[in-house]
């Protein structure tokens, strides 16, 4: 398996692979207008290349020879509190100041 961060150049890498696992995870959990309407408004270019440029964001792809198997994001000195438009299921609170 190989882990890197994600360049500019591989944002549309990262777009396909966080939309397909996002909808392959969730969908079945959800009513699909909503969930349809959701996808389309916060897994987008523009949303993600807005995520990226985010002072203390950063993603990463893995890879296991050459197909991209998953991605992930790291917020440094960040909190989910601290974003732009906080969707939080649960309490982060306590964890504002780490």
């Amino acid at each position: 398996m190989y882990i890197h961060i994600v360049q500019k150049h591989e944002l549309d890498r990262l777009l396909d692979i966080a939309r397909s696992t996002f909808i392959e995870t969730f969908a079945d959990l959800n009513d699909p207008q909503d969930f349809t309407a959701y996808v389309d408004k916060y897994f987008t270019a523009e949303q993600l290349e807005k995520e990226f440029n985010t002072e203390g964001s950063r993603f990463y792809l893995a890879e296991i020879e050459g197909v991209t198997i998953g991605y992930f994001k790291i917020n440094i000195n960040r909190s989910p509190l601290q974003t732009d438009n906080p969707k939080l299921y649960f309490d982060f609170t306590e964890y504002a100041d780490k």
